[in-house]
């Protein structure tokens, strides 16, 4: 495979980005119209805080899978198993975007997005999506690397 077709330019990182923008904003938008915080009648104490602990401990699997990916070297693989290298890494990314977004579905319902202020909605918006999107540009520049190693 040539350089220019494995390396990671500009413009696919624009269209990669793009690509992620689409999908959380239609996440996001799936989470403001169907996933209402829970009601005052069915809001109590420990419902409340059942979401809140399932939100912690999604973050704790989110953070075992991001350890699990940033550990991963593709370095070290043999050539002969490339495809299962890839497969590897792509479910550690996968595994790392559902549980954010069963993160933010725990706290919407349990009602932890209402009280923060626009602004910092805003910038807990574009924090999320800046991790997705370098998350995704860093394994589409690791499988170049990778791919430039045959």
């Amino acid at each position: 495979m040539s350089n220019s077709e494995s390396s990671l330019t500009i413009g696919k990182s624009l269209f990669i980005s793009v690509i992620v923008l689409g999908i959380f904003l239609a996440y996001v938008l799936f989470l403001t119209r169907s996933v209402s915080p829970l009601s005052t009648a069915q809001e109590t104490d420990s419902s409340t805080r059942s979401f809140e602990m399932l939100s912690v401990v999604l973050g704790l699997l989110a953070g075992g899978c991001m350890a699990g990916y940033f550990s991963f070297d593709y370095s070290r693989v043999n050539i002969k198993y490339k495809k299962g290298a890839l497969l590897i890494s792509w479910l550690f990314v996968s595994s790392i975007y559902l549980l954010m977004f069963l993160i933010m579905y725990a706290l919407r319902r349990a009602g932890a997005l209402q009280i923060i202020d626009g602004w910092a909605r805003a910038l807990l918006f574009l924090a999320t999506y800046a991790f997705l999107d370098g998350l995704i540009l860093f394994e589409r520049w690791k499988m170049g690397q990778f791919k430039q190693g045959e």
